[in-house]
């Protein structure tokens, strides 16, 4: 996922995800940076990102990756 993002900068999808895996890591500063990046740096923005049914349904990420981003959002 850090490839890409560093390939592809634009990618909100890695850049939320990494978040997520970054903050169950317990690595709070570099998921912090990364979803300000995707919230503020991607015209795609990070608000669908908040959403689990989006993600499953549209975006199908796996339930795990939902839950860990659901976890950083809401700061659990």
């Amino acid at each position: 996922m850090e490839k890409i993002s560093r390939r592809a900068p634009g990618n909100a999808d890695m850049r939320a995800a990494l978040a997520a895996l970054y903050w169950s890591k317990g690595r709070e500063e570099d998921a912090e940076f990364q979803w300000e990046y995707a919230c503020s740096r991607i015209s795609v923005g990070c608000s669908k990102y908040k959403d689990q049914d989006w993600l499953t349904r549209v975006r199908r990420w796996p339930p795990t990756m939902v839950a860990l981003l659901d976890a950083f959002v809401n700061i659990r």
